[in-house]
C-alpha cells in the first residue's frame, strides 16, 4: 500500500509535474499538504529545482 506522500507524488506526476525529486521537496516544504505543494510548484519557488 502506498503512503500518503507516494499517493501525492503520483497525483502530481499525473498533473504534469515531471520531476519526482522536486515534487518530494515541495511536499516536504508544504508538510505533505498537496494543495500547498501545488502552489509551491506553480510559483516556481526558489530552491525547489
Amino acid at each position: 500500500m502506498e503512503t500518503e506522500e507516494e499517493q501525492h507524488i503520483t497525483t502530481l506526476l499525473c498533473m504534469g509535474f515531471p520531476d519526482p525529486d522536486v515534487i518530494r521537496k515541495a511536499l516536504r516544504l508544504a508538510k505533505n499538504d498537496i494543495n500547498e505543494a501545488v502552489a509551491l510548484l506553480t510559483n516556481e519557488s526558489p530552491g525547489l529545482g
